[in-house]
């Protein structure tokens, strides 16, 4: 456990009672409940894996946590600079604010920008945030070049990199600005085993820090070495 930790210190993220449906509208309005009743509670430098079976509810349920996807039920309690925010029933400008000040999100895919390039693409989080263009690009070099991302690679638009080269990219958008909530969607994925160890590394510095990390990590070994919990999803039994 980090040192960061300071255990009277209100929880980063604290969920309790987590429900989500959806309308099948071209089903004739089935509704299929896939998560119920989800709480859990994450201090500041732990990390979180969420495990369960393929169709259990974890990407949903991570798609919650960011307000991609709006719960039906229960609370998403989550620490920002201005305060506690309840993401679940949050306005969605209070929303949009607490994800761009208190959330670092890597999602399995990336979803580029046609024509913007790697570097504006990792340096947009840091511009956002204030720093200078000159400091943002030279963070930006720093990580993508740990990352393993060549610097001949840096101009170009990654629309037509590889699935591992295009992951990179996610990864160093989604851990470059300092967040106190960072949620992993399968962030190893298309990596080969020398960059899904740099992105362990990444992992422990960001807990470290003082994020708390919350994710969904398919390989064990990439599990194994970074969570301090997990938390099973089972499929619902209708």
């Amino acid at each position: 456990m980090s040192a960061a930790i300071k255990h009277a210190d209100p929880p980063v993220l604290e969920v309790n009672g987590l429900g989500k449906s959806y309308q099948l509208h071209l089903q004739d309005g089935l509704v299929i409940e896939v998560l119920r009743d989800i709480s859990l509670r994450l201090n500041a430098g732990q990390c979180m894996a969420i495990t369960g079976p393929s169709g259990a509810g974890k990407s949903t349920l991570l798609r919650c946590l960011v307000g991609n996807a709006r719960a039906d039920s229960g609370h998403i309690w989550l620490s920002t600079p201005k305060g506690r925010v309840d993401i679940a029933n949050a306005t969605e400008r209070t929303l949009l604010r607490a994800r761009r000040e208190a959330i670092g999100w890597v999602s399995q895919f990336l979803r580029a920008i046609p024509r913007v390039s790697t570097i504006d693409i990792v340096t947009d989080p840091l511009l956002a945030d204030g720093i200078q263009p000159e400091e943002a690009r030279h963070r930006a070099e720093v990580l993508l070049t740990r990352l393993n991302l060549p610097a001949r690679l840096w101009n170009l638009p990654p629309a037509t990199f590889s699935g591992g080269e295009q992951q990179r990219v996610n990864l160093a958008r989604g851990l470059i600005c300092p967040r106190p909530l960072l949620l992993l969607d399968e962030p190893t994925a298309s990596l080969d085993f020398e960059n899904r160890d740099r992105v362990i590394e990444l992992i422990h510095a960001a807990k470290s820090a003082g994020s708390a990390v919350i994710g969904i990590f398919h390989d064990p070994i990439v599990r194994d070495a970074v969570a301090d919990h997990c938390l099973e999803v089972k499929p619902l039994v209708c």
